[in-house]
């Protein structure tokens, strides 16, 4: 098995070592007539150093305003717009957004939080690379990087549970 095990000590910041490096990113944004703060909010997503390509997914839920136009504005950039015409409110449109990601670890941010470019270094989350998955026990977050199992290993989900 081969994991990513991260300790924080209070707030989640991505560090940049080897093992992070092999984890895709997703940002998802769920937005609602956001066109008063969207600009800024994929500018300063876009300006965050996460070390790697991320992927960056807006979901307009039923926007009326120019929330629409604007995302779609930075699909040259690499952003994403969903589209819903409907109403159908923020729970949902996370799941969607969660739905239609790539990344191996999803970030949910909402459009009016502005973070300093290097806040999610800031941290330093211990990150490093596990043979067992008991050595993950008391990890803040554990990514399995290889869900293939090519060992032929096989963890049952309380066995992994049980680590928590």
């Amino acid at each position: 098995m081969e994991a990513v095990r991260s300790r924080s000590p209070h707030s989640q910041a991505l560090p940049s070592s080897e093992p992070w490096a092999k984890v895709s990113l997703s940002v998802l944004i769920p937005a609602h007539n956001e066109a008063r703060v969207i600009e800024a909010k994929l500018e300063n997503t876009l300006a965050q150093r996460f070390g790697r390509p991320v992927e960056i997914l807006v979901g307009c839920d039923g926007c009326d305003d120019e929330t629409v136009s604007i995302v779609e504005g930075f699909a040259h950039r690499g952003v994403r717009a969903l589209v819903r015409e409907a109403r159908r409110g923020k729970a949902f449109t996370m799941n969607e957004l969660a739905a239609a990601s790539r990344g191996d670890l999803l970030v949910f941010t909402d459009a009016s939080c502005m973070m300093d470019a290097g806040a999610l270094r800031a941290q330093g989350w211990e990150v490093a690379e596990v043979a067992d998955p008991e050595a993950l026990a008391g990890a803040d977050l554990a990514i399995v990087v290889n869900p293939n199992n090519p060992d032929g290993r096989r963890h049952a989900p309380d066995e992994l549970a049980a680590l928590a």
